[in-house]
C-alpha cells in the first residue's frame, strides 16, 4: 500500500481541523464546503480579535491532570504517554467564551484543543467531562513536519489532506468513558458506535496504542488485513458524512442517513467476519462468534442510535454481511 496514494483518496476539502491554523495556512475548499470554512474563519476571527483571559485556568484542573496520568498508567501500562508528557510541559488552559461561535455555527461547543498552540480552551461552564475529553486530545497529539496528528485525526497542510476528525472524536469518547468514567457527549454518540466496533476488530490494546501514538497509518494497516483499500476509503468517508447528516425538516430520519449508517455497519461486520475466517475456525465457530459480536453491536448501536429503524437496518446488514463473507444464502435464524 502506498500510504500517500491512499491518503490522497481520502482528501475531502479543507484542512480546518486544528482551529488555530493561521489564515495563510487555510486551503481553498469546494463549493459545498464553504459553510464549514466560514465557520472556521469565524472561530479564528473571534479567537484572535478578543483577548483570551484567565490563563491560570490550568490550576483548576491540576488534580485531574495528575489523576489522568495515574489512571492511564495503571490501567493501560502498554500505551506510550510520550506525547502527553511533551505536550504537558507547555500546555496552556484558557477560559474562553464560545457564545459567538456557537451562535454563528449552531453548535454547543464547551471546549476545544489547539494543537498549534498546545492550548485547551474551555468555557466557564465547561465541566470535568469537557476537560477530560480535551485532555485525551493533548495526550494523543503531535506535530511532525507538515503532519498534524491527533489520535486518528490527521492533517497534512502541504498535501492538503484531512481525515478522521469524527472517527477520532468517537474513539476519544470511548476512552473518556472507559478510563475517566465520563458521560458521552451526545454530539459524538454516533461516532462512538463505529469507533468502538472497529476496536472490536483491531483489538483494544492495539487500538489504544495506535491512538496515543497518533498513528492512523498503523490503524489503516491493521484494517487492511481484513478489507480492501476501496472499502476502507469509503468507510472513513461515510463516518465523516454520517456525523454531518441531519434529520429532515419534520424531524424524521432520512433515507440518506439510513444508507450511510448501513454502509458503516456493513464495513465493521465484514471486517470482523474476515478476521474470524482467517483464524481457521469452523463455520459453526465463526457463526457463534459472530452472534456474540452482534450482541455487542446491538448494544452499542442502541446507545448511539436510539431508533428502531436503525436496528432494522442493522439486522439486514448483519444478514448480508454474513452471507457475503461466508458465501451462504442464509445466516443463523438468530440474524
Amino acid at each position: 500500500m502506498q500510504e500517500n496514494d491512499l491518503f490522497s483518496r481520502l482528501k475531502p476539502t479543507t484542512v480546518y481541523l486544528f482551529d488555530n491554523f493561521k489564515k495563510q495556512d487555510m486551503v481553498l475548499c469546494r463549493e459545498e464546503d464553504k459553510k464549514e470554512c466560514y465557520e472556521t474563519d469565524v472561530f479564528l476571527f473571534i479567537k484572535y480579535f478578543f483577548d483570551r483571559k484567565n490563563k491560570s485556568f490550568k490550576q483548576r484542573y491540576e488534580d485531574m491532570i495528575s489523576d489522568f496520568e495515574e489512571k492511564i498508567s495503571q490501567e493501560a501500562p502498554y500505551v506510550d504517554l510520550d506525547n502527553f508528557h511533551k505536550n504537558l510541559e507547555s500546555l496552556t488552559v484558557s477560559g474562553y467564551n464560545f457564545f459567538f461561535y456557537n451562535y454563528m455555527s449552531g453548535k454547543r461547543v464547551k471546549g476545544s484543543y489547539s494543537l498549534i498552540n498546545n492550548e485547551i480552551f474551555i468555557d466557564k461552564k465547561g465541566t470535568l467531562r469537557v476537560f477530560g475529553h480535551e485532555l485525551l486530545h493533548v495526550a494523543s497529539s503531535v506535530i511532525d513536519g507538515d503532519e498534524y496528528k491527533s489520535g486518528f485525526h490527521y492533517a497534512n497542510i502541504k498535501e492538503r489532506i484531512h481525515l478522521g476528525k469524527y472517527f477520532n472524536e468517537g474513539y476519544t469518547e470511548v476512552l473518556a468513558d472507559r478510563y475517566l468514567g465520563l458521560r458521552t457527549n451526545p454530539a459524538y454518540a454516533k461516532d462512538k458506535v463505529f469507533a468502538a466496533l472497529i476496536e472490536d476488530v483491531v483489538g483494544k490494546q492495539t487500538m489504544e496504542r495506535l491512538y496515543f501514538k497518533a498513528d492512523i497509518k498503523g490503524l489503516f494497516s491493521e484494517l487492511l488485513k481484513y478489507t480492501s483499500e476501496d472499502k476502507l476509503v469509503q468507510f472513513f468517508k461515510d463516518v465523516e458524512s454520517n456525523h454531518k447528516l441531519k434529520l429532515d425538516k419534520n424531524g424524521n430520519i432520512t433515507n440518506e442517513q439510513l444508507a450511510c449508517f448501513g454502509r458503516c455497519q456493513s464495513f465493521c461486520l465484514e471486517c470482523y467476519l474476515e478476521k474470524e475466517k482467517q483464524k481457521g475456525l469452523s463455520d459453526k465457530e465463526i457463526g457463534d462468534n459472530y452472534l456474540s459480536y452482534l450482541d455487542s453491536v446491538y448494544l452499542k448501536t442502541v446507545s448511539g442510535y436510539p431508533n428502531s429503524l436503525y436496528l432494522e437496518v442493522l439486522n439486514r446488514v448483519a444478514k448480508i454481511s454474513y452471507s457475503n463473507v461466508m458465501g451462504v444464502k442464509k445466516s443463523s435464524q438468530r440474524l
